[in-house]
């Protein structure tokens, strides 16, 4: 991850406040092979772990778009769109589905599917802090987990041309351009990947 600098070192001067453009993708386009079950249709809160998600996504920007494959049983997420993804891509090509249909001004928060502990205040937190972040900044995220963070849009055309390599892995994406540590509780980042992990979250 190439960290241009900790977000106190990363914000615009007082007073230059603007407002943004923020939309949400939430990425489902695993195939939860070690979890032996699709993960985004776990029971949680009174619906699906996806629909947990989506509603949490919303709260903090003006549309959620899913991005999975069409033929999931997903009608029901509560999102706003739904992206077909193709299998076998990755969550980076993923981003990039997203980041191309929102205005190239937007900022864009990530969320994977199986996030059960996602804090709507800390998202919050972060979503105010995006106009101060400087325009130098491509993505704000926690240090351990990048489909958990805002991408500018305006970083489509780079991440295009990164995919176009060959190269699909985000941590390889996120050491060629500038990105902020944004603040945040270790248990937020809590994911699900195998039958123990679920198993513990749900006794």
């Amino acid at each position: 991850m190439k960290i241009c600098a900790p977000p106190w070192r990363s914000l615009r001067p007082l007073g230059s406040r603007v407002a943004v453009d923020r939309y949400s993708l939430v990425l489902a386009g695993g195939q939860s092979r070690r979890l032996g079950r699709d993960k985004a249709l776990l029971p949680w809160t009174g619906g699906t772990l996806l629909q947990h998600v989506c509603a949490i996504a919303r709260t903090v920007s003006t549309e959620a778009i899913l991005v999975a494959p069409r033929d999931r049983p997903y009608a029901h997420s509560g999102a706003d769109r739904w992206l077909d993804d193709p299998r076998g891509q990755g969550p980076l090509a993923a981003i990039a589905q997203g980041l191309a249909v929102v205005p190239a001004t937007a900022w864009v928060l990530v969320l994977a599917c199986d996030l059960p502990h996602l804090e709507p205040r800390v998202l919050q937190g972060w979503a105010q802090n995006l106009p101060n972040l400087s325009p130098a900044i491509a993505a704000y995220l926690p240090r351990q987990q990048p489909l958990c963070g805002w991408y500018r849009a305006g970083q489509r055309e780079p991440l295009r041309r990164f995919l176009a390599t060959g190269r699909r892995a985000c941590q390889d994406w996120l050491s060629e351009i500038p990105v902020a540590i944004a603040p945040c509780p270790a248990a937020m980042l809590t994911n699900l990947n195998t039958p123990a992990d679920w198993h513990a979250l749900a006794a």
